[in-house]
């Protein structure tokens, strides 16, 4: 078993525990058989689709630190930490064509900084950014443009107990607005704080709502499936809530559109499955070898990201939801992400990774 192997297994024992989705209608299907990667190996990305768009860098600055991209905007730019030379810093840099880098913020180690939720829209990034003291735990949102060199700003240190767990959703951006999820304290039963704040700053809008939920596919929220709890999809926008078919072994994770589901079978090997919120064209993906490898559920609503040690060989797939077919991203990998239609990844050791990313999007059906 490689280290890479180790790195994604754990990811996947990660992926495999939240809880959500709904909604849609029509007759449900029956479970079919598993979409199985074929034994020889499934083609490579650029065998399938020769026109996407790729890139590969070292995962090291100028200055010759190391560098974990956190969010790319395209396969050309993105933004990740790094500490700085001397280690007395932790920096959050936007890394752009030909290798050119600005550091957008620096945070002194000492009070342990985490840049968390980073996403981007017009124009503009977002982020969380979390610190320690001896008064405890403080986390603020901020922004910054993409293009230029204005500094970045504050947009709120009202955060609440923000729940954050550098997932696509923990920030979102919409309706002028930058949202997130905190936990309400105190009570005996669970209750999240929907808060909003306007994207250049301003008085933070506090929601109430019932069950402990996390943000996805706005304007929708989902509870987490703790226990034997059904999971839920509840709508900020209407109020309306609508349970998701599971059965109490499942882990069922969701967005608006694709619920994810495995149901443990032993260490490293789940039964892996996609349906809709209703319950609707479910089906096995892959065998019990094939597990999620990001935390992201159906990317563009068209992909699964996932992994498969089948054969002895730990491999990076893609996951056609449509074409219930394979497609080969890499062997040997350290982690994977994917984020706002971006799939990245590493190969190699820590000291001497490289960072690969594909657009998605290019990705024609």
């Amino acid at each position: 078993m490689t280290r890479g192997w180790r790195q994604v297994s754990a990811l996947v024992v990660a992926v495999a525990c939240a809880g959500v989705l709904v909604v849609a209608g029509g007759d449900r299907d029956r479970r079919t058989g598993p979409d199985a990667a074929p034994d020889a190996g499934p083609p490579p990305l650029s065998s399938r689709w020769p026109a996407a768009r790729t890139s590969t860098t070292v995962g090291r600055l100028a200055d010759g630190m190391s560098y974990v991209p956190a969010l790319y905007l395209d396969v050309a730019v993105s933004i990740g930490t790094a500490p700085t030379p001397d280690r007395l810093a932790e920096r959050l840099v936007l890394r752009g064509e030909l290798g050119a880098e600005r550091v957008l913020r620096q945070v002194p180690a000492s009070v342990r900084p985490q840049f968390f939720g980073l996403t981007a829209d017009r124009g503009h990034l977002y982020w969380v950014e979390v610190v320690q003291s001896a008064e405890g735990t403080a986390s603020s949102i901020w922004r910054a443009p993409v293009t230029g060199g204005a500094p970045a700003a504050m947009v709120t240190a009202d955060a609440g107990a923000g729940q954050f767990y550098d997932r696509q959703d923990d920030l979102v951006v919409a309706d002028g607005a930058v949202h997130w999820v905190a936990r309400r304290e105190g009570g005996d039963t669970a209750m999240t704080e929907l808060r909003s704040v306007p994207v250049a700053g301003g008085k933070v809008d506090i929601v109430t709502l019932d069950g402990d939920l996390l943000l996805t596919g706005w304007p929708w929220l989902t509870s987490r499936g703790r226990g034997t709890a059904a999971v839920v999809l509840v709508n900020a926008a209407t109020g309306r809530r609508v349970a998701v078919p599971s059965s109490a072994a499942e882990r069922v994770t969701c967005t608006p559109v694709w619920c994810r589901t495995t149901t443990a079978l032993g260490a490293d090997v789940a039964r892996f499955e996609l349906m809709q919120p209703d319950g609707s064209q479910r089906r096995q993906v892959g065998a019990a070898t094939v597990l999620p490898a990001t935390t992201e559920v159906a990317p563009l609503d068209r992909f699964e990201v996932v992994a498969d040690r089948g054969g002895g060989t730990a491999r990076l797939l893609l996951y056609g939801i449509d074409s219930r077919t394979f497609t080969l991203i890499a062997v040997g990998v350290g982690s994977a992400v994917t984020r706002q239609g971006m799939l990245w990844w590493s190969t190699g050791e820590q000291d001497a990774a490289e960072w690969h990313a594909v657009d998605l999007r290019t990705l024609t059906p």
